[in-house]
């Protein structure tokens, strides 16, 4: 996958801007393939593929994704206070493992398609942010001569 530099998607949520790189795959006919996982942190069930179900019981829709547990504190805030602010803006719940938990699934779920994708972009933004922030943890070196 190749990323131009200045290749952004804007993601207009609840009055604020967003920017998104954008990582252009084969070929983006399909909205759907467009907008699915771009990044590498971010899994659904189906690995990768972009799978919002619906609840046959409920009539809503969910999506699982595998997040890694150290971005969970970055979903759910101070005192709660993220993860309020996305289900309030998206009107779709986040359903966030405990932080003793060995589960990394977190599980959208709303009462329409379009606010589970909303739900989703959010989680992907705030994970794209928190793993730009995060201090390295290793060093690598490379000899370059034989």
């Amino acid at each position: 996958t190749t990323q131009r530099p200045l290749d952004v998607e804007v993601v207009h949520i609840a009055g604020r801007s967003y920017r998104k790189p954008r990582v252009v795959l084969r070929a983006e006919t399909d909205v759907r393939a467009s907008t699915s996982t771009d990044s590498p942190l971010l899994m659904d069930e189906d690995e990768g593929l972009c799978a919002i179900r619906r609840d046959p019981a409920t009539g809503g829709f969910s999506l699982s994704l595998k997040v890694p547990a150290v971005f969970h504190k970055f979903l759910v805030g101070k005192k709660g206070a993220m993860r309020n602010r996305i289900q309030h803006d998206t009107g779709a719940s986040l359903v966030i493992p405990r932080p003793n938990s060995l589960d990394d699934t977190v599980v959208l779920q709303g009462p329409s398609e379009a606010s589970v994708a909303s739900a989703k972009t959010r989680v992907e933004l705030l994970v794209e942010s928190a793993t730009a922030n995060m201090p390295a943890t290793h060093f690598l070196s490379l000899p370059l001569t034989h």
